[in-house]
């Protein structure tokens, strides 16, 4: 974001003065001052001065929406930057901003006529392409996000970000090969940003090429250790390869950096059911679950756990949940009408046998041959 720079004053009192007004432009300066600093709570005090004494001070408004900003007051911000706009209605950093704060917000309407706006009256800004791809994006409108990214590109080749940020939307596409062009092009330009690696390393494992995503992974750890997804996706391309133990290595060290997120305790949770480790499963899909109460993956994962320890009824549990939440997955219709059959209810197991064939699942074919006669 850019900040309106005034020069600061330098005041020289003479040692008899008795007073000194102090003016708006003084207000501004010592605003500026304290926002620089990071003190954005006095900041807004000192704008609120220049702004009472100088009501159309349209820099004082836009300054003071950066301020609130770093307090996370987005609406309180996204007010200002429209007031600096009645003063300065030429300024496209206040539209670009407020498009900005208006994204934050999920205001996407109103934040796609500001950045639609900046780009009527610059059409050469790619920071302003890129924001707008970066809204398209999330409004899942996935080419018309590459097609402003690539509008970026054009105009600033040199931003990693882009070629990142386009390369994810590729992804998205199933354009792999697309995207880790992409890829390749970012970590070109700034070979020292690790989401470019994870980025890539994430769509060879799509590509089934799992010791490559595995190398990007070691590269984006060397960059940041810290880079909780590396470890998650090393996670899962160890899995694929059969390394449990590397995979539950990774997993625990992700959940060191992130231990709030189901998923990896999900993920962690099937390495242990593959190593035969059904208590240390359990509890991972119980913490999973106890995270995110409507992870009906973990519901469905820990009711196999349960089905092989021959508890019917804790599966069945655990299956009934898991149809509440995705009532067309088949397999959990089949886990659970297993589970009925196994324990002495054959008809009610028979017509769950029956719903999983409607949806899809061809294990139950077999299964309704074998046991529902």
């Amino acid at each position: 974001m850019n900040m309106k720079k005034f020069a600061l004053l330098t005041l020289a009192l003479l040692s008899f003065a008795i007073g000194y007004a102090q003016t708006s432009d003084d207000y501004f300066n010592s605003g500026y001052t304290k926002y620089i600093a990071a003190d954005f709570t006095n900041a807004i005090v000192d704008y609120n001065k220049a702004i009472e004494l100088n009501p159309s001070f349209g820099d004082a408004f836009y300054n003071r929406a950066l301020a609130k900003e770093g307090l996370n007051d987005i609406k309180g911000a996204i007010a200002d930057y429209a007031k600096s706009l009645q003063f300065n209605p030429n300024d496209t950093d206040a539209y670009l901003n407020m498009a900005y704060a208006k994204h934050i917000v999920e205001d996407y309407k109103g934040a796609l006529a500001d950045y639609d706006k900046v780009l009527q009256m610059n059409s050469k800004r790619a920071d302003a392409y890129f924001a707008r791809a970066n809204l398209k994006y999330d409004m899942q409108n996935l080419q018309g996000a590459l097609s402003d990214y690539s509008k970026a590109i054009e105009i600033n080749a040199e931003d990693a970000d882009y070629y990142t940020n386009r390369g994810l939307t590729k992804y998205e596409l199933k354009d792999f090969q697309g995207a880790i062009a992409d890829y390749n092009k970012a970590i070109e330009v700034n070979p020292t940003e690790p989401n470019a690696y994870i980025n890539r390393g994430l769509t060879k494992h799509e590509l089934g090429d799992y010791q490559g995503a595995i190398s990007d992974d070691n590269k984006a750890l060397e960059l940041n250790p810290s880079a909780e997804n590396a470890h998650y996706n090393r996670g899962n391309a160890k899995y694929e390869l059969k390394d449990y133990e590397g995979a539950i290595a990774d997993y625990s060290l992700a959940l060191q950096l992130s231990p709030n997120d189901p998923s990896i305790y999900n993920n962690r949770g099937i390495i242990k059911e593959e190593l035969q480790d059904s208590k240390g499963a359990i509890a991972d899909y119980t913490k999973a679950l106890e995270l995110d109460p409507k992870y009906s993956s973990a519901y469905y994962n820990r009711g196999n756990v349960k089905y092989d320890l021959e508890d019917y009824a804790g599966a069945i549990i655990d299956y009934n949940k898991d149809i509440e939440l995705v009532p067309t997955d088949g397999d959990a219709f089949y886990g659970r009408g297993l589970a009925k059959i196994y324990s002495g209810k054959k008809e009610a197991g028979c017509l769950d046998i029956s719903k999983a064939i409607q949806l899809g699942n061809e294990n139950a074919k077999e299964e309704k041959q074998k046991s529902c006669k």
